[in-house]
């Protein structure tokens, strides 16, 4: 595989992140995406923030079409997700970066990447020393990044969507049975404290 040297080179209009600050909530406004809502490989909606629809326009460069990849560049690093067509007129807030491929890089693809380990050393090594932990553009811009044939992009990024969701499902059936086990602990120090059972 070649290596583009930049990631700001295979963007449509490059880098950029959005709403500095958000102001009070509009109920008819904007939905904004905030970096505790980019988790990885997936936006949660639970507590999406909204701005004035002003607001939103004064950032318009970030207003969202869906398709576009966003990455967390300050607060919870890691998060980086593809943003899904029905969220397409939201908007995006400062510690969020929206990154528009081109037609020679499949979104996925490079969201998979941004999620890698190779990443992840990339980020770590050029922010070793800093004092304020944050990604700032021209560093993201610059991230080098493994360029596979397009056809092969897809097939990775649907061989890691597929890997991904089993790993998930089995995360999910451990989970449900630590909490079935943190609830018998309490139960069992529930009937021993409470004289219930007797130590034998």
């Amino acid at each position: 595989w070649s290596i583009i040297r930049k990631l700001s080179y295979v963007t449509t209009e490059g880098i950029s992140y959005g709403i500095v600050k958000l102001f009070d909530p509009d109920d008819n406004g904007v939905k904004v995406i905030r970096c505790s809502d980019v988790l990885e490989g997936y936006i949660c909606t639970d507590n999406i923030r909204t701005v004035t629809k002003e607001v939103s326009q004064e950032y318009s460069r970030t207003i969202l079409s869906g398709g576009e990849v966003v990455v967390n560049v300050r607060g919870s690093l890691g998060g980086c997700s593809v943003v899904p067509n029905d969220m397409s007129g939201y908007n995006i807030a400062r510690e969020v970066a929206k990154i528009s491929p081109d037609a020679s890089i499949h979104n996925k693809y490079l969201m998979y990447y941004l999620l890698s380990y190779c990443f992840v050393d990339y980020r770590t090594r050029h922010l070793a020393g800093s004092v304020y932990i944050g990604l700032n553009i021209e560093l993201l811009s610059s991230c080098p990044i493994p360029f596979p044939e397009l056809f092969e992009q897809k097939q990775l990024a649907e061989h890691l969507d597929k890997k991904c969701s089993e790993i998930d499902s089995l995360i999910a059936i451990k989970q449900q049975k630590i909490e079935k086990l943190q609830q018998y602990k309490k139960s069992i120090i529930y009937e021993y404290v409470t004289g219930k059972k007797e130590v034998e």
